[in-house]
């Protein structure tokens, strides 16, 4: 019956969560082999709750969740299927935000600014963000740039800039201050966008996969001022060895867009002065009496 299915997904999920904090822990000890293989276990299952179910058959925690596992697997049109089958039928339940956040971030990645603008939106008015609010003040901030509403968009950044202790832990300070970055570019104030984008990956440089692009910002700016050498030695510092930003896809771009810029000249060492070696005077002979 019905509540034999959703007790056998509930099973399902319940080993997933603690397949999923075994990973962590073994993570955190540096065993990355133990991690991996508790991680592929947490995978296998939470595959087989969206493989085997039909979306009827599932509680709405479990498709919320299910949506953002789906979302981050990249398979956007079951997270899309089951993200507004909640938002439809389980719009009042403590989950239902997860659908909203990853049907928002859809839309974004659709390039359909609007939708995913009105989809946060009535999120941040409904005030059900009971699990993934820094989530969806996020992605409405975002919306809100891609629509052209910057000042709107400022406001909602800057608040997550300056209440960064609250964000303590996650990537999305440094996502607002790259974010406020390209406001500036937009508003046509390169010096201002290049602080922002420096505070990112100055600041945050362990999340690599927002600092690259701030690198490469800022690069292009320097391009169009016409300041190659800084473009150069902005690439270089991304391209550093240990930088996790040399990591990224894009670093590839970096490295092309690198060997089209001089690299700057060899610094002009100063003059020593010649070492003057000065002989000691002899010493003075002995009394003769």
């Amino acid at each position: 019956g019905e509540g034999t299915l959703v007790a056998q997904a509930r099973g399902y999920y319940a080993r997933a969560e603690m397949m999923g904090r075994m990973a962590y822990y073994a993570k955190r000890s540096r065993n990355t082999e133990l991690s991996q293989k508790f991680e592929d276990i947490r995978t296998n299952n939470l595959n087989k709750i969206v493989g085997i179910f039909k979306i009827d058959e599932l509680s709405s925690t479990l498709l919320s969740i299910c949506a953002e596992y789906l979302f981050l697997k990249k398979d956007y049109v079951k997270a899309l299927e089951y993200s507004e089958y909640v938002l439809e039928h389980f719009r009042s339940s403590d989950f239902s935000d997860y659908a909203s956040y990853v049907k928002g971030e859809i839309f974004l990645k659709q390039g359909k600014a609007k939708d995913a603008l009105l989809t946060f939106k009535e999120a941040v008015d409904a005030d059900v963000m009971y699990n993934k609010e820094k989530e969806i003040l996020l992605g409405y901030a975002h919306a809100l740039v891609e629509t052209g509403d910057l000042v709107a968009a400022s406001k909602v950044f800057n608040d997550i800039v300056t209440n960064a202790k609250a964000y303590k832990g996650t990537d999305y300070v440094a996502w607002a201050l790259f974010y406020l970055g390209q406001i500036e570019e937009k508003r046509r104030n390169p010096n201002t966008a290049i602080n922002y984008y420096r505070r990112c990956f100055l600041t945050w440089r362990k999340f690599g996969y927002i600092t690259a692009n701030a690198y490469l910002r800022v690069a292009d700016i320097f391009i169009q001022k016409g300041d190659k050498v800084a473009a150069y030695e902005t690439l270089a510092d991304m391209l550093k060895e240990g930088n996790p930003a040399a990591s990224e896809p894009v670093a590839a771009q970096a490295r092309q867009l690198q060997s089209t810029l001089p690299p700057p000249p060899p610094k002009e060492t100063e003059p020593t002065e010649p070492t003057v070696v000065t002989s000691a005077a002899p010493a003075p002979a002995p009394d003769s009496k």
